[in-house]
Order: structure tokens, then C-alpha cells, then sequence
């Protein structure tokens, strides 16, 4: 038997969006569940070579399935403390208490409650030359 390749990688950073889950909208009901748009305000990340700040603008795209597990396809722009600018897409997906979810999605969760999810894909590229980040 062959080994199964290892992919190297290095912890970059943490991510702390503010996501209005209260002025999501709904899209509606498709075959993979309930589909829905919520807009990301802000945010924070850093690490041990990158911090800085999420712009607005962004978006978390929602698909709500029957077992209200969420998949997430997550889109945004961060901005490093030393300018630059990095574009980052996310997909994965999320899994909380129903009781968690109906608070998520009625806006009355607590903005501070730490929730993770399990990305599938990551992708950035930073867009300013100037940046200590390897282009």
C-alpha cells in the first residue's frame, strides 16, 4: 500500500468576521436547501506575518439544508496593516445547535460567540507590491 501524501501547511492566521445575519436576504428554497446572501461588516484577522482589518462589502453566500447544516461560499477583502490588499474566497461548511442557528439567523446571537467552520478551499492574493507578503 502507498502512503497517502501529507499537505504541508502553515497556520496563518485567525479570522473574526462581523457578519449581519439580521439583514441577510433570502434568495429562496432550491434543491440543496435554502438559499440566502448575508453581508460581512468588518472584521479583524492576524497571525504570526499577517493582520489587519475586513473591509465591508463582502459576502457570506448561504445554502441552509434540511439537516440545517449551512454550506458556505465566503467572499471578501482584507486589508493589511501595511496596506495591502488582499482578496480572500472561502468555502466549507458550518454546523451548530439548532438552537444556535435559530439564534444566527434571527440576529440575537451574541456577536462575541466564537463559531468555526471547516473550509474546503482558500484563496487570497494580495495586490500591492510594497507589502512584506511574497507575491
Amino acid at each position: 500500500m502507498s502512503k497517502a501524501a501529507q499537505l504541508k501547511h502553515d497556520y496563518l492566521m485567525t479570522l473574526m468576521l462581523e457578519v449581519d445575519s439580521a439583514s441577510a436576504y433570502p434568495i429562496g428554497m432550491t434543491l440543496s436547501g435554502n438559499r440566502m446572501v448575508a453581508p460581512i461588516v468588518g472584521g479583524t484577522f492576524s497571525g504570526p506575518r499577517l493582520e489587519g482589518i475586513v473591509l465591508p462589502g463582502g459576502a457570506d453566500w448561504v445554502v441552509v439544508g434540511s439537516d440545517g447544516s449551512m454550506k458556505i461560499d465566503v467572499r471578501t477583502t482584507l486589508k493589511t496593516t501595511d496596506g495591502a490588499f488582499i482578496y480572500l474566497q472561502y468555502r466549507g461548511r458550518f454546523i451548530a445547535s439548532a438552537e444556535a442557528m435559530q439564534q444566527l439567523h434571527a440576529g440575537t446571537q451574541d456577536p462575541l460567540t466564537k463559531r468555526q467552520s471547516s473550509p474546503r478551499s482558500i484563496m487570497g492574493r494580495a495586490i500591492q507590491s510594497e507589502s512584506k507578503l511574497p507575491l
